[in-house]
């Protein structure tokens, strides 16, 4: 009986210590883009591509969530698990530029992140501002 209450103690004292880690939660850091023509005029107040045909689909052509936030795009979809997405930015049919992301979820001293392993904007100049950290992407 006794080696049973130590053992109870024991087990007891083990989970008590795995549960110890505090709670931790990071969302994955969302995209946020601002479409510029070559004068750095943005393209979603000026008019030069319609709100109403700007689409975003993945590359099996099925239509992402995105969030016009002022004059920016906003994706947040992307890294809540592991995952390789190519998305492609369209005005109508025609094809703006594509964003393509390698993104691994992970955890580290009982906190859950997401670590980008790569991030390729292809088939437009960009440049991504460090600060605010919105790629600004050149359309021609």
């Amino acid at each position: 009986m006794k080696l049973t209450n130590v053992s109870l103690a024991l087990l007891l004292t083990i989970t008590y210590l795995s549960c110890s880690c505090p709670e931790c939660f990071s969302p994955p850091n969302p995209f946020m883009f601002e479409l510029v023509d070559q004068d750095g005029n943005n393209l979603l107040t000026s008019e030069g591509i319609d709100q109403d045909v700007l689409k975003v689909e993945d590359s099996e052509e099925r239509e992402i969530a995105y969030e016009r936030v002022s004059d920016h795009i906003l994706i947040n979809t992307i890294g809540w698990e592991t995952e390789m997405v190519t998305l492609l930015f369209k005005d109508g049919d025609n094809l703006l530029f594509e964003l393509f992301v390698d993104a691994e979820r992970t955890s580290e001293d009982c906190c859950e992140f997401t670590v980008y392993k790569s991030i390729e904007v292809i088939g437009a100049d960009f440049i991504q501002d460090s600060s605010t950290d919105i790629y600004r992407v050149v359309i021609e």
